[in-house]
């Protein structure tokens, strides 16, 4: 019996994969390796300008599940997402603010809002990490510990490994 998990990254805002890029990524997106996900969320300009829209730019985060899909004789299951942490990004933590992507100005040339990274008061508290988009973990600070995307991998890992192993212990059925 095999036992593949989904990584699924799910973000609040559109993103755009880089400056010349017109359609935005929007819902939920799926990935087979770790590898994928995070060369995925490397890729994204987070500051690439947006189309203009009456609602303003929330500050940009981030979460991250997985979905187990395993087979059974000749039917194929799907398990419900497990959602595990949520990340903010940001590049800095200081004094209760946070170094993160904002909307700026409004560029007349190319009918879009241009976006940089300003200083935001935030409670990162209310989030599990700051991530920079280089995927190092900026709060909480990690010494000798791992950081929370790979806890959260290893997590999916042995879960992986404890549904095999669950399968294959099952009783047969006739």
């Amino acid at each position: 019996m095999i036992t593949t998990p989904k990584l699924i990254f799910q973000c609040n805002v559109p993103l755009y994969r880089g400056p010349n890029d017109l359609a935005p990524v929007c819902g939920p997106q799926q990935f087979e390796t770790t590898d994928d996900l995070c060369s995925f969320i490397r890729t994204i300009d987070w500051t690439a300008p947006r189309l203009i829209t009456r609602a303003p730019m929330p500050i940009v985060e981030f979460q991250l599940g997985a979905q187990f899909q395993f087979q059974i004789q000749d039917y194929l299951f799907h398990s419900d997402i497990h959602w595990g942490p949520r990340f903010m990004l940001g590049t800095a933590v200081r004094n209760g603010k946070i170094l993160a992507p904002m909307d700026t100005h409004y560029n007349p040339a190319i009918n879009k809002i241009c976006r940089d990274f300003v200083w935001q008061d935030i409670n990162p508290r209310a989030y599990d990490a700051v991530i920079s988009p280089r995927l190092a973990q900026v709060w909480p600070h990690i010494y000798a510990q791992r950081s929370v995307l790979q806890r959260f991998v290893d997590l999916i890992n042995s879960q992986q490994i404890g549904i095999q192993n669950l399968l294959i212990h099952a009783p047969k059925t006739k």
